[in-house]
């Protein structure tokens, strides 16, 4: 319940009647909304789904594709092998923002790739870059402010050694 006016500043015929009910809906915030609590992602290729309504922008956050921070997600990604990566957020109901870090704490991250719309005509993001084994890259989706919404995270891994090479990606000479 909710008590209006308790200390009876208001002078009323009836003092009794100042309670009232209010419904209210307390949204959680996605559970990799903090960088320490990254999800984690499959080693090869995948298509996680995400999700940045409630996210929040935490404190010394880096700007990604120099866009400031404000309902990012976050995702852990380790590749199996030496190759090419391929991440992008097309699909998503929003206008996404995408960047991949490399560092083990927020405050010590370097950009490794990162992304604001493919082009001028579309609002999703992709970022490509060779990725090296046995080191962890921390991805970040967040929305062009102030957007925010539901969306995908597919990603391709394509090894320097392996006969994989997704047909919707350029040749590696072409990133």
């Amino acid at each position: 319940y909710l008590h209006v006016d308790p200390d009876a500043e208001v002078t009323e015929s009836n003092e009794t009647n100042n309670l009232a009910t209010v419904a209210y809906t307390v949204r959680a915030r996605p559970v990799n909304d903090d960088f320490e609590q990254r999800e984690a992602l499959p080693s090869g290729s995948a298509n996680v789904p995400g999700r940045t309504v409630n996210a929040t922008a935490q404190p010394g956050e880096p700007a990604h594709a120099g866009t400031a921070a404000h309902a990012s997600i976050w995702f852990r990604w380790t590749p199996p092998a030496t190759g090419y990566v391929t991440f992008r957020t097309q699909g998503s109901s929003f206008d996404t923002v995408l960047a991949a870090y490399r560092g083990g704490t927020l405050g010590a991250l370097l950009e490794v790739a990162s992304n604001d719309d493919v082009d001028a005509a579309t609002t999703w993001s992709e970022i490509r870059f060779l990725a090296l084994p046995e080191v962890s890259y921390a991805l970040a989706v967040d929305g062009a402010a102030p957007a925010a919404g539901d969306g995908t995270l597919p990603g391709w891994f394509a090894p320097i050694d392996g006969p994989f090479v997704p047909n919707d990606l350029p040749p590696p000479g072409d990133w």
